[in-house]
């Protein structure tokens, strides 16, 4: 059976081509380095946190705990950092929490306020 010349060359082009491809593309696991050369490791950052800023009485942590449990407080805290993300308020004697009190703590995610002094009655348009 007889090939059409134009059609061979074709096919070797076709081929050749794919080969290039497939050797010029970034391989998807890392190469081992040659024996001799140290592998480079990317450095680690690690950045220190600022300085919390922490209520009398009350306990915390530089991953924004704070933990005011138990302290007698009938006040809801003030000064509380923006970086607050856990606030342990059970077992005091917290009678009212104002939207004030907590719209600056965007990046809480737990608030305990079990065993306080809360109550509905009196409420007004501004507390919780």
């Amino acid at each position: 059976m007889a090939f059409p010349k134009h059609s061979i060359l074709w096919t070797l082009s076709v081929l050749l081509l794919a080969w290039v491809l497939v050797r010029c593309q970034a391989p998807l696991e890392p190469v081992e380095e040659e024996e001799g050369e140290p592998m480079k490791e990317t450095p680690t950052v690690v950045t220190k946190s600022e300085p919390v800023q922490c209520p009398l009485d009350c306990s915390c942590t530089a991953e924004g705990a704070v933990d005011c449990a138990g302290v007698d407080l009938t006040e809801f805290p003030a000064g509380l950092s923006d970086k607050t993300r856990q606030l342990s308020l059970q077992n005091n004697k917290i009678e009212e929490i104002t939207v004030e009190h907590i719209s600056h703590l965007h990046q809480l995610e737990t608030l305990n306020l079990q065993n306080n002094w809360l109550t509905t009655d009196g409420k007004h348009s501004n507390t919780i």
